[in-house]
C-alpha cells in the first residue's frame, strides 16, 4: 500500500471480503423446500447463513481462499444485501479510506505478541478479537498532527 501497488480502497474491500465483521446472519426460514449443494432444507427450518463464507470459498477464490490477499476479488456481504444493505456503508468506507492511510503513514506498527496468540472474540454472530497487543511508533519523517 505504501509503495502504491494497492490502493487503500482495495485493501479495505479485501479485508471486508476476507473477514466480514458480521459472521452470520440472523436465522432465515425458507418458504418452500429447497435443495442447496445436495442438502435438502425443508420449508420453515431455520437457516443461518455465513456472510464470511463468501470471502473464503475455495470454489470462488481457489487456492488463496484461506489467505489474505490485498487485491483479491472483493465481492462480499459485509454490509448486507438488497433491502438489508447497511445505509451506513458509504460512510464506513469513507472513514476507512481516510483513517487507515493517515494512521499508517504516520506510524510504524507491529504485533507485540505472535499472531497465533491473538485471541478471537467468542461470538456466534460477530467476528473480532479480544485484544490486539501492538507496538506503535512514529514513522521517521512523518509529519506531526493529523
Amino acid at each position: 500500500m505504501r509503495a502504491g501497488e494497492v490502493s487503500w480502497e482495495a485493501v479495505t474491500e479485501s479485508v471486508l471480503a476476507w473477514d466480514s465483521p458480521v459472521g452470520q446472519s440472523p436465522f432465515r426460514y425458507p418458504t418452500q423446500d429447497t435443495e442447496i449443494g445436495g442438502a435438502l432444507i425443508r420449508a420453515g427450518e431455520p437457516v443461518m447463513m455465513s456472510y464470511a463464507a463468501l470471502g473464503r470459498d475455495p470454489a470462488h477464490h481457489g487456492p488463496l481462499a484461506a489467505s489474505f490477499v490485498a487485491a483479491r476479488d472483493t465481492r462480499h456481504l459485509s454490509f448486507g444485501h438488497g433491502p438489508h444493505f447497511c445505509v451506513g456503508a458509504p460512510l464506513a468506507r469513507l472513514e476507512a479510506h481516510i483513517a487507515l492511510p493517515a494512521f499508517f503513514n504516520r506510524f510504524d506498527t507491529e504485533l507485540a505478541v505472535p499472531a497465533k496468540e491473538v485471541e478471537p472474540f467468542p461470538s456466534l454472530a460477530l467476528n473480532g478479537i479480544r485484544a490486539l497487543p501492538a507496538v506503535i511508533r512514529p514513522r521517521a519523517g512523518a509529519a506531526a498532527g493529523v
